[in-house]
């Protein structure tokens, strides 16, 4: 996965809204991205990314799973 940037953060925010507030093929599609995402080898360091410079509720949220995910996986 890419390294984190601005314009990265708006595309995970966008995935992260769709996952919650989108319908079909989209929201399918988003969930897809928003798991790569979890399972990406610098998921720690997109999470700490995510959350320290979103202000969507939703990326927060995602990111928070993604951390503890990867903690497990990475312990």
């Amino acid at each position: 996965m890419a390294q984190p940037t601005a314009e990265l953060l708006k595309e995970i925010e966008a995935a992260c809204e769709l996952c919650s507030t989108g319908i079909g093929p989209q929201r399918a599609e988003a969930e897809r991205y928003v798991v790569g995402l979890r399972r990406s080898e610098n998921a720690i360091e997109m999470a700490h990314f995510i959350i320290a410079n979103s202000q969507n509720d939703y990326a927060c949220f995602h990111a928070a799973i993604m951390l503890k995910e990867a903690t497990l996986r990475d312990w």
